[in-house]
C-alpha cells in the first residue's frame, strides 16, 4: 500500500511518465479517465449530440438507441474504486439503458432515458442477494445559433459504491430537476451556466450496509454554476467559474450550510494533444457555529490524447464530501486517474488503468486525524464483434487507514458485456 510521502511520489511519478507520452500523441481522439467535469452544461451539450449520433433505430423526427450491458456495481460512475462487498463475492449489474429522442424541429429536442437493471451481490452481513434499481430522466433541449439550453427532470434508485469513511454498496435515491445551458456571447466568447436542485436519501426498506447510520445523510441540495471562457489564444481558452450550494440535511440538521467556490482555469486543445484545469478557493460553511467549516483550495486536471494504436489519459482532483464519521461532517479527497490503452487489432483493445485515492479529516477522533489510503490498478481488454461488446480487467486493490477502519486488499475482477440490437 502506498502511504505517506509514497503516495506523492507515486502520484507524481504517473504524471511524469505520462505527460512526455501524451505530448508526442499524433491524432486528436481522447480518452477519458473518468475524473469528474464540473462543467455540466458543456458536458450536457456534447453528450445529447453524441447520443443522437449512436441511435440505433432512426425514423423521421424519432431517435431511440438501446442495449444490454452487464458490468461491476458503479463501474460507470466517474470515479471507480471496488468496496468492501466487491472482495465479499459476486457484484455486478445488468441493465438496458434505452433513450428516446423525437426532433419535431431542428432547433429543438425531447428527450427521455430509462434504465432498468438488477444488481447482483454477495455482502457478508446480509442475507439479500440482489435487488431492482432503476433511473429515470425526461427533458427538453433547445439548439439555437448562439444558444443552448436543457431543461431537465431526474429520478434514480440504484445500488451505488460509497468509498470514503463507509467503503461499501449502499442504495441512495434521488431526484433532480434543474436546467444548464451555453450562451456565445461573441466568436470568442461563451458563457456556461446551470442550476440544479437536487432530494437525496438512504431508503431504509432497500438494501443498506448495516450498523451504518446512512440515513444522517438524507438532504436537499442546490448547485449553481457560472463559468465565462474566453478564446484569448488560438490554441488556448482562459476561463473563470464560480458555483454558490446550499445543503439543507433532514436528520442531521447540524451539518445544514452553504457552499463558495471560486476558480481561474484554461483549456488547451492543440488537435493531437487537449488539457483542461481549474482550480481555487472553496470554502465550506455550516450554520452551527460550532462545527468545523472547510477552507481551501479544491480543483481538477485532466489531459489525454491518441497517437495512432495508443491512446493515453490522466487526471488529478481534489474536493470535498459529506462524512458521517464522528465529529467529522465531511472529508477531503485527493484522487489521480490513468488510463493506457493499445489497439491491438480492429476489434480487439488492451488497457490498463490506475486509480490512486486518499481521503483526510480535519477533526481529530481519539488524538487522530483520520486518513485513508485507497489503489486500484488492473489490466485489461476490450474486444468487440458485430453488436456485441465486452472484456475484462483485472487489478490488484488496496486500502489502509491510520484509524479503526476497514483495511483490504486482493484482486479484483470487473466484467463488461454490451449487446446492442
Amino acid at each position: 500500500m502506498v502511504r505517506g510521502r509514497n503516495l506523492a511520489k507515486s502520484i507524481a511519478v504517473l504524471i511524469a511518465v505520462l505527460f512526455p507520452t501524451i505530448l508526442t500523441a499524433q491524432s486528436d481522439q481522447q480518452t477519458s479517465t473518468g475524473i469528474r467535469d464540473r462543467d455540466r452544461a458543456l458536458a450536457g451539450a456534447r453528450e445529447l449530440q453524441n447520443e443522437m449520433q449512436k441511435s440505433n433505430f432512426h425514423n423521421g423526427p424519432w431517435y431511440l438507441s438501446t442495449r444490454l450491458q452487464l458490468s461491476d456495481i458503479g463501474f460507470e460512475d466517474e470515479f471507480f474504486v471496488p468496496t468492501s462487498d466487491h472482495g465479499a463475492g459476486l457484484a455486478f449489474s445488468v441493465g438496458m439503458p434505452t433513450r428516446l429522442y423525437y426532433v419535431p424541429h431542428k432547433k429543438v429536442v425531447f428527450s427521455g432515458s430509462f434504465l432498468p437493471g438488477y444488481s447482483f451481490f454477495n455482502p457478508k452481513s446480509s442475507k439479500d442477494r440482489g435487488q431492482f434499481d432503476y433511473m429515470a430522466r425526461g427533458g427538453v433541449s433547445f439548439l439555437f445559433n448562439h444558444l443552448f439550453l436543457d431543461f431537465y427532470g431526474q429520478r434514480s434508485d440504484q445500488l451505488r459504491p460509497r468509498i470514503g469513511d463507509v467503503n461499501a454498496l449502499a442504495t441512495i435515491k434521488s431526484d433532480e430537476v434543474g436546467m444548464s445551458g451555453e450562451l456565445k456571447w461573441s466568436s470568442r466568447t461563451s458563457l456556461l451556466f446551470s442550476n440544479r436542485f437536487f432530494d437525496t436519501s438512504y431508503p431504509q426498506d432497500r438494501y443498506q450496509p448495516k450498523l451504518l447510520p446512512l440515513v444522517i445523510l438524507d438532504r436537499d441540495e442546490r448547485i449553481s454554476r457560472l463559468q465565462i471562457v474566453h478564446k484569448t489564444f488560438p490554441r488556448t481558452s482562459l476561463a473563470l467559474a464560480a458555483e454558490d450550494g446550499s445543503f439543507d440535511f433532514n436528520y442531521a440538521t447540524y451539518k445544514t450550510g452553504r457552499r463558495h467556490y471560486i476558480a481561474p482555469g484554461f483549456i488547451y486543445d492543440a488537435g493531437r494533444f487537449s488539457m483542461k484545469a481549474e482550480a481555487g478557493p472553496s470554502k465550506l460553511d455550516f450554520r452551527d457555529p460550532l462545527e468545523h467549516d472547510f477552507s481551501g483550495v479544491i480543483g481538477q486536471l485532466t489531459m489525454g490524447s491518441r497517437a495512432g494504436r495508443w491512446g493515453v489519459s490522466a487526471g488529478v482532483e481534489r474536493d470535498t464530501e459529506f462524512a458521517i464519521f464522528l465529529d467529522n461532517n465531511y472529508y477531503i479527497q485527493d484522487r489521480a486517474a490513468a488510463i493506457v490503452e493499445y489497439g491491438a487489432t480492429r476489434r480487439l483493445k488492451l488497457r490498463t488503468s490506475s486509480n490512486l485515492e486518499r481521503d483526510t479529516y480535519e477533526t481529530r477522533v481519539n488524538g487522530i486525524l483520520r486518513q485513508d489510503d485507497l489503489s486500484f490498478t488492473t489490466a485489461g481488454f476490450r474486444y468487440s464483434w458485430r453488436r456485441l461488446n465486452g472484456g475484462i480487467d483485472v487489478g490488484y486493490y488496496q486500502r489502509e487507514s491510520n484509524f479503526d477502519a476497514a483495511e483490504e486488499h486482493g484482486i479484483r475482477y470487473i466484467l463488461h458485456l454490451s449487446f446492442t440490437p
